[in-house]
C-alpha cells in the first residue's frame, strides 16, 4: 500500500514539472490548483508513512511473555523424559533451535518471536510423539519374543489364563498403535510385557522342578542298579525305568499333568527296588552270619569234647547254644595279642562266638561273621592239639595284618619275633616280607 502511494505521488510530480517546463508563464488559476494538489498529496503521503513507521515501531517493540517461553521448554523437557533423545533427535534437536531462536528475536521482532515459539512447540510434540511410537514399537517387540518363549515352553497346557490374560492386553495395545495413541499402546504393551514375564519365569521354575526331579530318579535307579536291583528286585527297577521314559515324553510333549503323575511312580519304585534290594542282601548276609555261628558254635563245641583243655569229654564238654545272655563286649574283633597259653585257646573261642552273637542281634552280620570264623579257628586249633595249618589275612578297623602281627598272635606264635618262620613257609607268595594282602591264605608251619 505504501509504494503503490509513493508510485502514485511521484506521477503527480512528474506532470506537474512537466507542465512548469513547457509554459513560459504559468495561468494562476491553474497554478493555484496544482498547488492545491501537491499539498494535498504530500500531506497525505506524510500521514501514511508515519502511520507505517508507527505500527513497524510498535512490532518490533513488542515483547512475549515468560510464560511462552515456559511452555515450549516444558514440552522440550517432555519429549526429552520420552527418552526423543534416543528415538527422535533430529526433531527435539529443531525444537530446541528455534527456542534460541525465539530468544533471540525477543524484544526486537515480536512477529518472528511468537513463530519461532510455535515451530518449537511443533516439533516438540512431534518428537515426543515420534519416541513413544518407537518405544511402543519396541516394547511389541519384546512382547513378541515372549509369546515364542511361552510356546516353547508349551504354557498354553498348564497356565493357559495368563497366557489368554497377556493377549487381550496385548491386542489391546495394537488397537491403541492403530488410532495413534502410541502412548496407550506403549503401557499396554507394557503391561503385557510383565504379564508375559512373570509367567514364563514362573514356567521355567516348574520346568526345573521337572528337570531335577528325572534327575533326582536317574540318581536313585543307578543306586539301584549298583546294589543289585536287577537280581533282587527287578520288577521295581523295571518299572521305575518305564515311568521315567514315560514321564520325559510326556514332559516333551508339554503334558505336564501326566509327566508329573508318571515320574512320581517312577520315583516310588526307584525307591522301592534299593529298599527291597537292601533287605534282601542284608537277610543273606544274616543268613551267612547265622551260617557261620552256628558252624564256629559246633565246632567249638566239637573241640570241647577232645581230652585237651580246660574243657573235658567227662565234664559233658561245652553246649553251643545261640540264645544266651548277650554280654557288653567290644564291636569289633579283637586281635588277640595278648599272651595266653593253649589251655586258654578254647576260652577265647568261647568268647568270639558270644561276640558273634551280639553282633548278630545287632544286625552287624560282617561283624558277626567275621567274629565266628575267628571262633572257628581258634577252636580247629585246639582241636588239633595247637597245630598251626593256615591263616587268611585280614583287614581290620584303623590296622591290617603283617607278619610281624600275625607271629604275635597268641593262636599262632605268641611272638612276633617268630615271623620269619611265616615269610620262609611262604617265600612263592610273599616276595617282600613288608607287603601283604588281606585274602591271602598263609602257611603257618609249627614250631620245632
Amino acid at each position: 500500500m505504501r509504494k503503490e502511494k509513493i508510485y502514485g505521488l511521484t506521477i503527480i510530480l512528474f506532470i506537474i514539472l512537466t507542465a512548469f517546463s513547457c509554459k513560459t508563464k504559468p495561468e494562476v488559476p491553474e497554478a493555484t490548483t496544482t498547488t492545491s494538489t501537491v499539498a494535498t498529496t504530500t500531506t497525505t503521503t506524510t500521514t501514511v508513512l508515519a502511520t507505517t513507521t508507527t505500527t513497524t515501531i510498535d512490532r518490533m517493540a513488542e515483547t512475549i511473555s515468560d510464560k511462552e517461553f515456559a511452555d515450549a521448554q516444558s514440552l522440550i523437557d517432555k519429549a526429552r523424559m520420552a527418552e526423543a533423545d534416543r528415538y527422535d533427535r533430529e526433531n527435539l534437536i529443531k525444537a530446541e533451535e528455534f527456542l534460541r531462536t525465539a530468544y533471540q528475536k525477543n524484544g526486537t521482532d515480536g512477529k518472528a518471536t511468537k513463530e519461532a515459539l510455535e515451530q518449537s512447540k511443533k516439533y516438540s510434540d512431534l518428537a515426543y510423539k515420534n519416541a513413544f511410537k518407537k518405544r511402543a514399537e519396541l516394547k511389541r517387540a519384546e512382547c513378541d519374543k515372549l509369546f515364542s518363549e511361552a510356546d516353547a515352553l508349551g504354557i498354553k497346557n498348564l497356565m493357559k489364563d495368563n497366557i489368554d490374560q497377556s493377549r487381550a492386553i496385548y491386542n489391546e495395545g495394537n488397537q491403541k498403535y492403530s488410532s495413534e495413541d502410541y502412548v496407550a499402546a506403549y503401557s499396554k504393551y507394557s503391561d503385557c510385557e510383565s504379564s508375559l514375564k512373570s509367567a514364563v519365569n514362573k514356567m521355567k521354575a516348574t520346568r526345573s522342578e521337572y528337570d531335577n526331579k528325572i534327575g533326582y530318579i536317574n540318581k536313585l535307579i543307578d543306586e539301584a542298579k549298583k546294589i543289585g536291583a536287577e537280581t533282587y528286585a527287578p520288577a521295581d527297577l523295571e518299572s521305575a525305568i518305564e515311568n521315567l521314559n514315560k514321564g520325559k515324553a510326556e514332559l516333551s510333549n508339554f503334558d505336564y499333568t501326566n509327566s508329573q503323575t508318571s515320574l512320581e511312580v517312577a520315583e516310588k519304585s526307584a525307591i522301592s527296588a534299593i529298599d527291597k534290594t537292601k533287605f534282601a542282601i542284608k537277610e543273606k548276609k544274616r543268613k551267612e552270619a547265622l551260617r557261620a555261628i552256628m558252624e564256629a558254635g559246633a565246632t567249638v563245641e566239637e573241640a570241647s569234647q577232645t581230652n585237651i583243655g580246660e574243657y573235658e569229654k567227662s565234664d559233658g564238654g561245652y553246649n553251643f547254644e545261640f540264645d544266651g545272655e548277650i554280654k557288653d563286649m567290644n564291636n569289633s574283633p579283637d586281635d588277640m595279642s595278648s599272651s595266653i597259653s593253649y589251655r586258654d585257646l578254647l576260652n577265647k573261642a568261647i568268647e568270639y562266638i558270644d561276640k558273634a552273637k551280639q553282633a548278630y542281634r545287632a544286625e552287624d552280620y560282617d561283624m558277626a561273621i567275621q567274629y565266628a570264623n575267628i571262633a572257628k579257628r581258634i577252636a580247629l586249633s585246639y582241636k588239633e592239639g595247637g597245630n598251626k595249618t593256615k591263616y587268611t589275612v585280614r583287614l581290620l578297623p584303623d590296622k591290617r595284618d603283617c607278619l610281624w602281627r600275625i607271629s604275635e598272635y597268641s593262636f599262632i606264635y605268641g611272638s612276633p619275633f617268630l615271623w620269619p618262620r611265616i615269610w620262609k613257609a611262604n617265600k612263592e607268595q610273599i616276595l617282600n616280607p613288608d607287603l601283604i594282602y588281606p585274602g591271602q591264605v598263609l602257611l603257618i608251619p609249627n614250631v620245632d
